[in-house]
């Protein structure tokens, strides 16, 4: 709050005519100033990869997806990728990594710094599952990690992308869950670095959600519903009967 003298000199001559004028500021001291910009004043790059975190991990393994299964023949061992749509599918999971990592970022910005969103949240954890299960899924077809899974193929040695995408999604589940920790078994070093990437991923979603949670309701008790403060006004006073002091309720 900031007070002071309003001096008006352009009054009729051998008068002066003081007043006073209050400026009050209803921004709390301890509110910072946002790590990422309003929602006002989205930039586009930032509206286009974060914001539409789901949208954009559905676009782009599908298009992985998409050019997978338009290249050579399947193998058990992998789908024959050329070398260009090799790079193009690269690029995608670069992409697909930002995405998830902005998203999980402005999800945790967003439940410190404003009203939690049930959207967001579900948005965030179904970005990061699915984009994780096309991790895997990319890595298996091109030949560059081998899992321990157990999938059935048609009866002549290929494995549909769609079966291999339900398996991994699967396991990608029970590895955000935090209860499938390690179902993931890649071979060889990038299926177990992708695997790693996501079972820390995981952690920090779950743990950061679970004290976000725990915070708002430790500052926010004397928010509680009509109904929450009844039946704690029935717990004392059912508590005072049994001491067997009077009760304002009773």
């Amino acid at each position: 709050m900031e007070t002071g003298l309003l001096d008006d000199r352009n009054s009729a001559p051998g008068s002066r005519r003081t007043s006073t004028y209050v400026v009050l500021s209803t921004r709390p001291h301890h509110v910072h100033d946002p790590i990422l910009p309003d929602h006002g004043i989205v930039p586009p790059v930032y509206q286009f990869l974060y914001v539409r975190c789901l949208e954009n991990t559905l676009v782009i393994q599908s298009l992985s997806a998409c050019i997978i299964m338009l290249s050579d023949a399947p193998t058990y061992s992998g789908y024959h990728v050329a070398a260009a749509p090799t790079i193009v599918i690269l690029l995608l999971q670069i992409m697909q990594l930002l995405v998830v990592c902005g998203a999980l970022h402005h999800t945790f910005h967003m439940l410190l710094h404003e009203a939690p969103s049930v959207k967001r949240i579900g948005q965030t954890y179904l970005s990061i599952t699915i984009g994780f299960a096309g991790f895997h899924l990319v890595l298996m077809c091109l030949g560059w990690s081998r899992y321990v899974i157990q999938v059935v193929d048609n009866g002549d040695g290929v494995i549909s992308v769609f079966h291999l995408e339900i398996c991994f999604l699967y396991y990608s589940i029970a590895t955000m869950s935090s209860t499938g920790f390690g179902d993931i078994h890649a071979i060889e070093w990038p299926g177990q670095l992708v695997a790693a990437l996501q079972m820390i991923l995981a952690t920090l979603y779950n743990i950061g959600i679970f004290a976000i949670v725990c915070s708002h309701f430790q500052d926010q008790e004397h928010r509680l519903p009509k109904s929450a403060n009844f039946f704690q006004r029935g717990f004392k006073c059912i508590r005072s009967n049994i001491s067997g002091r009077s009760c304002s309720m009773c």
